[in-house]
């Protein structure tokens, strides 16, 4: 079975992260602000891409990018948005 590959740097130039969230609430708090720091962790890691190992790199990208995602996933879920 063939897998897409992150390895393309396309991806994450085109990565645009979900607006910030405003809420009283601090589970949604908190996880905004880890999301913030995973988005952090993506534009440093775009910054270092040259000078990694291009497995090295789609590996990182890959971990970090799931990361967002399941952030962001639980952010909507206690927002109550699909």
């Amino acid at each position: 079975t063939e897998h897409a590959a992150l390895s393309d740097s396309t991806l994450a130039a085109r990565t645009v992260f979900a607006a910030a969230a405003t809420s009283d609430d601090p589970r949604i708090v908190a996880l905004v602000a880890e999301r913030r720091t995973l988005e952090e962790a993506v534009t440093t890691l775009r910054a270092r891409k040259d000078s990694m190992p291009a497995e090295a790199y789609d590996a990182e990208l890959e971990r970090l990018l799931i990361a967002l995602a399941e952030k962001t996933a639980a952010i909507r879920a206690l927002e109550g948005k699909p």
